[in-house]
């Protein structure tokens, strides 16, 4: 368990405050919600990180179709509006890289024990009646 704290240190800083006296489950659920926020914040800067590769991988692929289709031709024979119109999709990726950057930037997550524990249970006790009574999880 140090180990993998140890290894997400760098990224994620979380500290748990206004400790009580725990019993032993209340001690492992509170493991478990410690354990499936960290993973699903590495999962969300994983998809950050990928998809601010592809969108700044898209920007030269982009120009290369518009030089393939000849949009150098539209500069020189005064359409404006489409080269204009053009230059619009490079900027929304340029924006999403940003987006994505912004997001990638390290926070102190403050965990409080006992809204933790009665959460983490709510929402199993939730999976667990979907899947008693086969209810799809999208519902």
């Amino acid at each position: 368990m140090e180990n993998e704290r140890a290894a997400h240190s760098s990224v994620i800083k979380a500290s748990v405050i206004s400790v009580k006296q725990l019993d032993e489950s209340d001690r492992l659920v509170l493991e478990e919600a410690e354990r499936s926020l960290v993973s699903s914040i590495d999962s969300a800067k994983d998809f950050c990180k990928t998809l601010a590769g592809f969108s700044s991988g898209a920007i030269p692929i982009y120009f290369a179709i518009l030089k393939l289709m000849g949009i150098e031709n539209a500069a020189s024979q005064s359409q404006y509006i489409l080269v204009l119109l053009s230059v619009l999709p490079p900027l929304f990726f340029l924006f999403s890289i940003v987006t994505l950057a912004v997001v990638l930037v390290p926070e102190k997550y403050v965990l409080r024990p006992t809204t933790i524990i009665r959460d983490y249970r709510r929402i199993r006790e939730q999976v667990f009646m979907r899947l008693r009574h086969g209810i799809p999880e999208c519902l």
